[in-house]
């Protein structure tokens, strides 16, 4: 499905970004550049870094002590194994 959606994803994503950089300005309004940088793009990184290093790590621990189940799983279905992985 995702190989023949390319033209769509890009269009969309075109059409759709004049709208978030809209928003983004107008929330910003007032804030400097550094204000901006840290609120809008460096802050949502660290927060997903740190998410991935979190749960990744519970992931591969679980694989790498034998859980062969969970690993099949996360395989087979990886919304599946997220549940799992939370459980």
């Amino acid at each position: 499905w995702m190989a023949g959606q390319t033209l769509f994803f890009w269009a969309f994503w075109l059409a759709w970004g004049p709208f978030v950089g809209l928003f983004l300005a107008r929330i910003s309004r007032g804030r400097t550049l550094r204000e901006f940088v840290i609120a809008a793009i460096t802050a949502p990184v660290l927060c997903d870094f740190l998410i991935v290093s979190i749960f990744g790590n519970s992931a591969l621990w679980q694989v790498f002590n034998g859980n062969t189940d969970f690993a099949q799983l996360a395989i087979d279905s990886p919304e599946q194994g997220w549940y799992a992985l939370l459980e």
